[in-house]
Parts: structure tokens; C-alpha cells; sequence
């Protein structure tokens, strides 16, 4: 399976959730959603993902390739 943290501040997950979670999962896999893997500077990352602490966080410690 795909694993993925997430941060829900003060809400805590309960079955009910993970029920609709899971839900939400199986509609994405049989809509057969395209993936594709793209290389970015850490530049380019930090700017894609501004919006989300946690990833720029992660950003943040990547040297760039370029």
C-alpha cells in the first residue's frame, strides 16, 4: 500500500475516517489516475510546495542537482 503523513492539528482520526479514507483510495486506483515522477532543483520544490510546511521542511534539506 501508499503511506503518506499527514497533520490534522487538534482533530483526532477515528475509524469513521479511515473508513472514508479508504473510500476516497479506491476511487482514485480505479479511476486509474496518471503518476509521473519529475526531477526539480530544490528551488523549484520549495516553491512547488510553499503552501505545505512539512514538505518545505523537507525541501529545505535537499541539495540541488543543477
Amino acid at each position: 500500500g501508499f503511506y503518506y503523513d499527514a497533520f490534522y492539528g487538534d482533530l483526532g482520526l477515528n475509524d469513521e475516517h479511515f473508513k472514508d479514507i479508504a473510500s476516497a483510495a479506491d476511487k482514485a486506483v480505479k479511476g486509474k489516475q496518471p503518476f509521473e515522477r519529475i526531477e526539480v532543483t530544490r528551488e523549484q520544490a520549495l516553491e512547488l510546495f510553499s503552501d505545505n510546511q512539512f514538505k518545505v521542511s523537507e525541501a529545505a534539506q535537499f541539495v540541488s542537482h543543477q
